[in-house]
């Protein structure tokens, strides 16, 4: 389902994940107290320009989740009904994920 996503979602959730797995691994390797800020930041950000894409549904990103999401059957379960389905909550479910990953990176340069 994600390769067939519009351009700015797929490659931004692309680098997230590779944000987090190199993160987190090297975290754990480097064993260093304040490292996880080093990864929290970027992981935030770029969870924020996810959000961003999806609230604003930049290149019909929003429109398009939606469709697959009645389309196909993700993990099995059967959207096509769902109120989760509709853009409008593809487009809320994007500005939660911005306001998180603000939280997110506000926190990690804050410090606590």
């Amino acid at each position: 389902m994600l390769r067939q996503l519009p351009q700015p979602f797929k490659t931004l959730y692309a680098a997230t994940f590779a944000v987090f797995f190199i993160g987190f691994v090297t975290v754990a390797i480097a064993d260093e107290p304040d490292g996880f800020r080093f990864v929290i930041v970027p992981f935030g950000l770029l969870m924020a320009a996810q959000g961003t894409v999806l609230a604003l549904d930049v290149r019909g990103n929003a429109t398009e989740y939606s469709r697959l999401l009645k389309t196909t059957k993700p993990m099995g379960v059967d959207y096509s009904g769902s109120f989760m389905s509709s853009v409008r909550a593809i487009r809320m479910l994007g500005a939660a994920v911005l306001v998180v990953g603000l939280f997110m990176t506000v926190a990690a340069v804050v410090g606590t």
